[in-house]
């Protein structure tokens, strides 16, 4: 679900070998055979590199591209790490917050919905790989190998993202195109809010994301205090059970709005490492 098909890259390598490049098919030996069904398609049997290389040769071969477009694989994060300039075509069950390229100056494309960033599709159709479609990518990928700057009608429906660095120095990804969903803005949220937990910074960061929030989606962060308000409830209850908060439940993260996952998917993990000792549950309460 996060790669696409044999037709994607058949006409994505089509549409560059058309504009003077030289693509070239990568993949282990399971790709294989999709490298094979894409050069039979294009009669461009060379392009096939597929299970060619081992790591070593795999690092040395990157290192020499102009750019390398890729779904969350692990060649794309070797590829980041080592300079070559990546384009992350972000499809599927994916969150690019989580899953995209960490090192500054790289990009993510991915469907300009709401839905993007999900880690189980519950719609009839994929539409996040509709919406990418090889025409997209091709246009992006080749204002990029050009200097060129990406303007949103090169890829109508998406969204772009450059990695960076916010001003604390922590990983973010900024719309090239002027976007602001709701899921990212919960993403800043969240990242303001365990980097205050984590490192004692100034809690104040965390109240104005917040605001900031609020003031662009309010009705959604009402529903973020009702889903806190639910989550508080529900733990101090099964603490006053049983001296733990989550038992033997191993989805009761998951019955929370989506908004508070994050924390509940946190206090879940920091319970279950700890065998269910009460003293960390209320640890945990006391975080919420």
């Amino acid at each position: 679900a996060k790669h696409p098909d044999a037709a994607f890259w058949t006409s994505l390598t089509k549409m560059l070998l058309a504009e003077g490049h030289k693509p070239a098919l990568l993949g282990g030996e399971a790709e294989k055979p999709l490298g094979q069904e894409v050069a039979s398609a294009l009669h461009a049997h060379p392009l096939n590199l597929c299970g060619r290389f081992n790591v070593e040769e795999l690092v040395t071969f990157l290192g020499g591209l102009d750019l390398l477009i890729t779904p969350d694989t692990g060649p794309m994060h070797v590829a980041v790490w080592s300079g070559t300039p990546v384009l992350n075509i972000s499809v599927g069950p994916v969150h690019v917050w989580e899953t995209g390229p960490f090192a500054p100056g790289h990009h993510a494309l991915r469907a300009g919905i709401e839905c993007v960033g999900c880690w189980r599709c519950t719609r009839p159709h994929m539409d996040c790989r509709e919406l990418l479609s090889p025409g997209k990518t091709a246009r992006i990928a080749l204002d990029l190998l050009h200097g060129r700057i990406p303007t949103p009608d090169r890829a109508a429906g998406c969204e772009l993202l450059q990695s960076g660095r916010d001003h604390l120095g922590r990983y973010a990804l900024r719309s090239l195109f002027g976007a602001d969903t709701l899921r990212d803005n919960f993403s800043v949220f969240w990242q303001n809010f365990f980097t205050t937990l984590f490192s004692a910074d100034d809690a104040g960061s965390v109240s104005r994301t917040f605001a900031d929030l609020s003031a662009k989606h309010p009705e959604a962060a009402e529903a973020f205090a009702l889903a806190g308000r639910n989550l508080v409830i529900d733990a101090a209850k099964r603490l006053k059970k049983g001296g733990t908060m989550l038992g033997d439940d191993a989805d009761w993260w998951r019955g929370f709005a989506p908004e508070v996952r994050p924390l509940s998917g946190y206090l879940h993990m920091v319970v279950q490492n700890s065998d269910g000792v009460p003293r960390r549950a209320f640890e945990a309460l006391e975080l919420l």
